[in-house]
């Protein structure tokens, strides 16, 4: 069919397409509109496509800054994120108290941060018989005084 060759050629000029097609200014004109028509809605369609894309890495930006353990399973949580809009700045609007939300509910799939770490047990550096009394007479303490040694300085050497 005549479309075909229409459809397949790159100029503009709207005298060379009525050449071709024998006269019929019609037909090129509701071709060129089915076309249009087609064409804005693939552009209606990948403009959709991108927005999701730009929502995903938006929203997983935010997971990751804000220590999400699995970014997949607290986005599962999250809901909304078809209908999400995003902000001048590339974030998503209300996604924060989404977050904050979340993190109330199954604080477990978020990192703890911030907090002060305090180390029990062996400190690195010190020699493990600091503390203990190596001038003791076990022979002349009573059971009970025995255990609560052995107790306070488990490294002592009772048998030698």
């Amino acid at each position: 069919m005549a479309t075909e060759n229409i459809n397949a050629e790159s100029t503009n000029d709207g005298d060379k397409l009525s050449e071709k097609n024998g006269g019929n200014s019609a037909e090129i004109v509701e071709f060129l509109k089915k076309q249009i028509t087609e064409l804005l809605a693939e552009l209606k369609e990948k403009d959709g496509e991108i927005r999701k894309v730009k929502v995903n890495a938006a929203v997983d930006a935010a997971l990751i800054a804000a220590g999400a353990k699995n970014v997949v399973a607290v986005k599962a949580l999250i809901t909304g994120l078809d209908e999400a809009e995003l902000s001048e700045d590339g974030s998503v609007k209300g996604l924060e108290e989404k977050i904050s939300a979340v993190k109330a509910s199954d604080g477990y799939l978020f990192e703890q941060r911030g907090g002060k770490v305090t180390m029990r047990g062996a400190k690195p550096g010190e020699s493990g018989s600091e503390g203990i009394d190596g001038n003791a007479d076990i022979s002349k303490m009573t059971y009970s005084q025995l255990a609560d040694y052995i107790r306070k300085n488990p490294d002592a050497k009772i048998f030698d």
